[in-house]
């Protein structure tokens, strides 16, 4: 990309302004959060959320606008960080599998049956991963 072309600014809200590959980079990572919130299951969550007003005011509950909006807006930011958290959690497991580590092989399923806790599972994967 040129200079001259990285020079074009966007006006925003008055004063700010941003180059090209800045827009660029704002565009990236809002369509990368929306695609890590997996829009279709936020879609099936908000027709559950909508059941659960739907279900009160049928009982004869009063229904009060800004506070079925601030629970949808909490909803929303619930929703999506639990998507988020998965995400980062999942990161490594991503990484062993694009280095060709098949993570089936790691533990045997008879260890896997004998195992008491979580905490043996995640020690024996470690000790097979290098990882502390």
């Amino acid at each position: 990309m040129s200079n001259a072309s990285e020079e074009i600014k966007a006006r925003v809200h008055g004063k700010m302004t941003y180059t090209t590959s800045q827009l660029n980079e704002i565009r990236d990572t809002l369509t990368g959060l929306w695609g890590m919130s997996r829009p279709i299951i936020l879609v099936s969550n908000i027709l559950v959320w909508l059941l659960g007003v739907a279900i009160a005011f049928g009982k004869g509950y009063t229904i009060e606008l800004n506070r079925v909006a601030l629970s949808f807006v909490a909803f929303i930011i619930m929703s999506a960080s639990v998507h988020y958290t998965n995400e980062y959690a999942d990161y490594e497991t991503r990484a062993r599998i694009k280095e060709g580590v098949d993570m089936r092989e790691l533990i045997s399923r008879e260890d896997f049956e004998a195992m008491n806790s979580l905490d043996e599972l995640m020690e024996k994967l470690q000790s097979k991963l290098g990882t502390t």
